[in-house]
């Protein structure tokens, strides 16, 4: 059994953690007091702004290359120097040309007429579409150009062939890979093709632009009526 003196200890130790414990929850509950009060603070500051959602921004970068092409196919074999030079710029114009198609030309052209009823009334047609004549001015050129391009590397690669035969010792045909100079090919082709399904299949561009065509060829047949001069 215990004695007096281990008792006194005993009970002066529960004391001694009773005490801690109180204090223990004193502080936790001034810190969750303190707490609760920064956060009725903060939602009363921000009760007065308007709700907005908030959507986080996508940024796209593309890396460019810093360096000049003429530095990046730099060689000591002239006749290679040349034919990268050339399939190189090439493939640069095809990647322009399509980004003038993606950034200029093609949701115009895709959304033209949208939300437009199809019994318009006489003559809205041929105010729409005129009013679109500007871009398909600037279409021909660059269809024109794709032309040429795709022109360009055809013959540029007949050129290589003819070179290379000629250059067996300095330039193998067989060493030089162009797969991307014919992915690049391929990609100039499905400009041309994409320009051709979309014109080919918008019946309302092409409902317009009949309408405005047979409208132009009236007013060249009949120039003094509509005082016109047929020249212009």
């Amino acid at each position: 059994m215990w004695d007096e003196a281990e008792w006194e200890k005993k009970s002066l130790q529960d004391g001694l953690n009773r005490h801690a414990g109180e204090v223990v929850l004193h502080t936790f509950g001034n810190f969750l007091e303190e707490y609760g009060s920064q956060l009725l603070a903060i939602q009363e500051a921000l009760s007065g702004t308007s709700e907005l959602d908030y959507y986080p921004v996508h940024v796209e970068i593309e890396p460019e290359e810093d360096t000049s092409t003429l530095e990046l196919v730099d060689t000591d074999n002239k006749i290679l120097k040349g034919v990268l030079i050339v399939f190189s710029t090439l493939c640069l114009e095809v990647r322009s040309l399509e980004q003038e198609l993606n950034s200029q030309y093609l949701e115009t052209l895709l959304f033209y007429g949208e939300g437009v009823d199809r019994n318009i009334l006489e003559g809205e047609a041929q105010l729409m579409i005129s009013k679109l004549l500007p871009l398909l001015q600037d279409l021909i050129t660059f269809v024109k150009r794709c032309y040429q391009v795709l022109l360009q590397l055809v013959q540029q690669l007949v050129a290589f062939y003819a070179l290379a035969k000629e250059n067996s010792k300095s330039l193998s045909a067989a060493d030089l890979h162009l797969q991307d100079v014919l992915d690049h090919m391929g990609q100039l082709l499905l400009i041309l093709n994409t320009l051709d399904e979309v014109m080919m299949s918008h019946m309302t561009l092409r409902d317009h632009w009949q309408s405005y065509q047979l409208t132009v060829s009236k007013v060249i047949h009949d120039s003094v009526r509509f005082n016109a001069d047929p020249s212009k």
